[in-house]
């Protein structure tokens, strides 16, 4: 059986390659196990994008 990359990987491999070897180790914990601060972070603000939930004022942008 041929394994794959998933694209997640390459993702994770561009910012972080540690990561991936993070996320098969901790698959089974929530978050907070794994990441850091900065990464929880950087998840809460990007989260309002993904759910595409934002606005394009002038005066918050």
């Amino acid at each position: 059986m041929e394994s794959y990359i998933t694209l997640s990987f390459l993702n994770d491999f561009i910012f972080c390659p540690r990561s991936i070897y993070f996320h098969q180790l901790y698959s089974n914990f929530t978050e907070t196990v794994y990441k850091q601060q900065p990464q929880i972070k950087g998840t809460a603000a990007h989260q309002s994008i993904d759910e595409q939930n934002y606005s394009t004022a002038a005066h918050i942008l």
